[in-house]
């Protein structure tokens, strides 16, 4: 029994030592010039560990599809490719539609680990505040 159980932490820790450092995550608000506001999601994986989860890039990019909460629409889905000296990066950037008469409480669901809090102000000349904690 306590050979299982440390092959399985071996195994975890073994698990935990190659993927750590292999991912990117970056997440995003937007605010155009018209008042729309995007929310995004860019995932990057490297090469390596990409294929070592995943066998080939569109296995990636399916699970990466798949993964995509389906309470937010999805404006835009992008493959998207990057290199930093001698490593490839594979990933994608998502692109979330925000209801522009429920901006506060849409980004509050999308970004609920966030104190998020969306201010606007002036009517010539639009004054956009976006504060998150």
């Amino acid at each position: 029994m306590r050979k299982k159980i440390s092959a399985l932490i071996l195994m975890l820790t073994f698990m935990l030592t190659v993927l750590t450092g292999c991912m990117e995550l970056q997440r995003g608000i937007k605010v155009k010039a018209n008042g729309d506001v995007e929310c995004y999601s860019v995932v990057y994986m490297t090469e390596n560990d990409m294929k070592y989860v995943y066998d080939t890039p569109e296995k990636f990019y399916e699970a990466l599809k798949d993964s995509i909460d389906d309470e937010f629409p999805i404006e835009s889905f992008e493959k998207i490719q990057k290199s930093e000296g001698k490593k490839t990066w594979f990933g994608a950037r998502a692109s979330y539609v925000i209801d522009k008469d429920n901006v506060s409480e849409e980004l509050d669901r999308m970004f609920s680990d966030y104190d998020v809090e969306y201010k606007t102000s002036g009517f010539l000349i639009r004054k956009i505040e976006v504060t998150m904690r």
